[in-house]
């Protein structure tokens, strides 16, 4: 194989890997970010009217959903919601069972919403907010994938000087 062509190769998954990375970090900073100014929020008191634990993809016996339904009263108007905490409502079946039970039909909860956008709700703003560990996984895969990136990038500079006759010290 030419070795521009495995320099190329190596370049591609470098960037690749660091792009992953870089997404992963900036949807997890936004996640957060999320959560934080959820803190600050008023809150007002809500209902359950729904409770069940659904599979929503039949093919994927493993993936269980929470389906909670709540509603609530801001500023002379109802508002519905299904948010119960940030990240999805979505796992295994055990986890969203003890969801399903915790917030059965009839339960009053404590209903944070957003005062610019009331429509926008949340039960619970510290449960369930992603492992601190994709943070550290995503900074991995942007350093690696800046490390191939670089070293492609250089590989491939040296081995097309090379090809072109120029002579390297």
């Amino acid at each position: 194989m030419n070795p521009l062509w495995a320099d190329a190769i190596l370049i591609a998954c470098g960037l690749i890997v660091y792009t992953v990375g870089c997404l992963v970090f900036l949807a997890q900073r936004r996640h957060h970010a999320r959560v934080a100014a959820s803190r600050g929020w008023p809150t007002t008191d809500g209902t359950i009217t729904a409770s069940a634990l659904e599979m929503p993809d039949p093919k994927q016996r493993t993936i269980y959903a929470a389906a909670v339904r709540y509603i609530y009263h801001v500023a002379d108007r109802d508002f519905a919601s299904s948010r119960i905490f940030w990240a999805s409502n979505e796992g295994r079946e055990q986890d969203m069972a003890a969801i399903v039970a915790a917030y059965p039909a009839g339960r009053k909860v404590r209903v944070r919403y957003d005062p610019e956008n009331p429509a926008e709700a949340v039960i619970e703003i510290e449960t369930n907010t992603g492992p601190k560990a994709l943070y550290y996984y995503a900074i991995a895969m942007m350093a690696l994938g800046g490390i191939a990136l670089g070293w492609g990038l250089s590989a491939f500079t040296i081995h097309g000087l090379t090809e072109m006759g120029v002579k390297l010290v």
